[in-house]
């Protein structure tokens, strides 16, 4: 990470979105943002870069500086890169991510990864040992770089009960600087905005080279616009061959609809009995899976909205040939989606009744007739628009294909 005097704060506005709306001003705790020709600006000496302000801003306009540059420079040259990831990676990433994030790290191209709190805990037994030789002293102990930040700038009289302690981002890349060599570059990465600025201290100069977020990890992870060596099997050869990654990211590579190819398959047979809660767990699973996906639909980024269909996408899926097994499978699968559609809130649905018996039920009073009318009306308007976007969607892609 570039160390400069110019950079005292590593939140900023961007000048461009700034819509003059007064939120950020109001929920900085430190008033540190001022307005200069209709415009919040960050005063730079006052910030303790908590980032309070970024998610408050409804325009985007506050943001941090990013470092997915310098890392994508430091892995491209080829140089030994070692990750030191927080704990709370645990809380951002699902159970699979979290099993595939070392894979996807090394391939991006760090040498090694390792967890910052084998530096929390060198942190920890300092601070007992410090904290046990004074036990009659009052002592701050903590590692939130932004609490130190507001201690050093508006509250100097307590800084002598700061335990002089270094953060366990800093304690963890000085002991990897020391264990692989000063030229070996080491990034952080975790949720927190104040930990660039701790990285930009004089005091800490050249010990963690770049601190990013989960989010710029992600985009690094992405591999946008990049060309990549993939690895496939073709006519049972072992094949490497270089693709390039679209903006989005995703290469749209999928299994072979043969899984036994894959996986070893085995048939489950189950009793009358055995069958009625192996079924139910099913609908729940396919339900749960289902309303995953629905979601996607109204997340612009996976772009789900395009797969939608109508009657041909529907009278595809089921197979060419009979296959009673596959018929009763899609045949519940269409009832389980009809069923989850019908009881959202859409007036003309039973969702949409339910929601005005609610209503009543809550209020004591019906709601209009004219309302129930112009409401009807609505709800029949998105469900015919719903019902025309989707085979639309088929025939275009019939042409298409």
């Amino acid at each position: 990470m570039t160390k400069s005097t110019e950079i005292k704060s590593v939140v900023y506005t961007n000048k461009a979105k700034c819509r003059d709306c007064y939120r950020c001003v109001r929920v900085c705790p430190v008033n540190a943002i001022k307005m200069e020709n209709g415009q919040a600006m960050v005063i730079p000496e006052n910030c303790i870069s908590c980032g309070t302000c970024i998610p408050e801003c409804p325009q985007n306009a506050k943001t941090y500086v990013k470092n997915t540059d310098e890392v994508l420079d430091f892995l491209s040259e080829r140089q030994q890169v070692i990750i030191s990831v927080a704990p709370s990676f645990a809380s951002v990433y699902n159970k699979w991510e979290r099993k595939r994030l070392p894979s996807a790290l090394r391939q991006a191209g760090f040498s090694l990864i390792t967890e910052t709190a084998i530096g929390a805990y060198e942190v920890a037994l300092k601070t007992r040992e410090i904290v046990e030789n004074k036990p009659d002293s009052s002592h701050i102990c903590t590692a939130c770089p932004a609490v130190v930040n507001y201690i050093e700038k508006y509250s100097k009289k307590e800084i002598h009960f700061l335990t002089p302690v270094v953060s366990p981002m800093v304690a963890h890349a000085r002991m990897l600087k020391k264990q692989y060599g000063a030229e070996t570059k080491v990034v952080f990465v975790g949720p927190c905005v104040a930990k660039k600025s701790e990285a930009l201290h004089p005091k800490h100069q050249n010990i963690v080279d770049a601190v990013v977020t989960f989010e710029e990890l992600n985009e690094i992870l992405k591999h946008k616009n990049e060309e990549v060596t993939v690895s496939i099997i073709r006519d049972g050869v072992p094949k490497q061959i270089k693709v390039k990654v679209p903006e989005t990211g995703l290469l749209g590579i999928y299994p072979e609809g043969d899984m036994s190819k894959f996986f070893e398959l085995k048939k489950i047979e189950y009793g009358f009995w055995e069958s009625i809660p192996a079924g139910i767990n099913k609908g729940v699973n396919t339900l749960s899976d289902y309303i995953k996906q629905f979601k996607l639909i109204f997340t612009p980024e996976t772009k789900a909205y395009e797969s939608l269909g109508g009657f041909i996408t529907i009278g595809k899926i089921f197979p060419g040939v009979w296959d009673w097994q596959a018929f009763w499978t899609l045949t519940a699968f269409l009832s389980i989606i009809l069923a989850f559609m019908n009881i959202l809130p859409i007036p003309a649905l039973d969702g949409g009744h339910v929601m005005f018996l609610l209503y009543e039920m809550v209020t004591g009073r019906k709601p209009g007739d004219k309302f129930l009318e112009y409401a009807q009306i609505v709800g029949l308007v998105l469900l015919f628009s719903l019902l025309l976007y989707a085979n639309l969607n088929d025939v275009f892609r019939l042409f298409k294909d």
